[in-house]
């Protein structure tokens, strides 16, 4: 029996967003958000698509997590400071990473982020 440790209610949420180690494995990679609450969120992490294993428990990372776009405001996304707290195995090479967020603030997804472009679901600079 697994004990429930959520602190807030989850939304479902399926988005993509970027994520960047900043331990010392530095690795950008896309994946995809599972649900998200107000202290945390769940991704999707699979190896085969981001040809990195998943990170640690305790690696800081940064997200930006994409946003619907606004006609008014553009294209927006969510910067989030965040720390790996749980690592979960699903299959070979797939794991549900659980990360807790420090900090978040919206930003501009043009400029700094579109320098860049995505090769298939990994982020190559």
């Amino acid at each position: 029996m697994r004990m429930e440790k959520r602190e807030r209610e989850r939304l479902d949420l399926k988005v993509k967003c970027r994520i960047q180690s900043c331990g010392d494995r530095v690795r950008t990679t896309w994946t995809d958000v599972r649900n998200i609450s107000r202290s945390g969120l769940l991704v999707e992490w699979r190896q085969m698509d981001s040809g990195t294993p998943a990170p640690r428990v305790g690696e800081p990372l940064v997200i930006d997590l994409q946003l619907p776009e606004n006609v008014l405001f553009g294209p927006k996304c969510l910067h989030l400071r965040a720390t790996v707290v749980r690592v979960s195995p699903e299959a070979p090479g797939e794991s549900l990473v659980a990360v807790k967020v420090h900090r978040a603030e919206f930003r501009s997804w043009v400029g700094q982020l579109m320098r860049a472009e995505p090769k298939g679901r990994q982020w190559t600079q």
